[in-house]
């Protein structure tokens, strides 16, 4: 899994989301869950404390937050790709 800082998605790769918990049902639909997650990633829930600083920095500096994540991105694919 990708490391990518969330403020609902932990170190320890542990997603805080009720439609993955709470919420899940094998009756759920693709079409019912894409909208559901769609949202978790756009508007995530930054009191979540699965990481507390991805959901301080998404609040109060949201520039700030989506460089980090783009750098831990990149970070990570070139690690898999083998480039240092």
């Amino acid at each position: 899994m990708l490391a990518v800082p969330r403020p609902v998605h932990g170190e320890t790769g542990k997603i805080c989301a009720n439609v993955l918990q709470d919420e899940w049902s094998p009756n759920l639909t693709l079409h019912s869950l894409l909208p559901k997650l769609s949202t978790l990633l756009h508007q995530p829930n930054t009191a979540s404390k699965e990481n507390g600083l991805a959901g301080h920095l998404f609040n109060t500096s949201p520039e700030l937050y989506w460089s980090h994540v783009c750098l831990t991105h990149e970070r990570n694919m070139n690690e898999r790709l083998g480039a240092h």
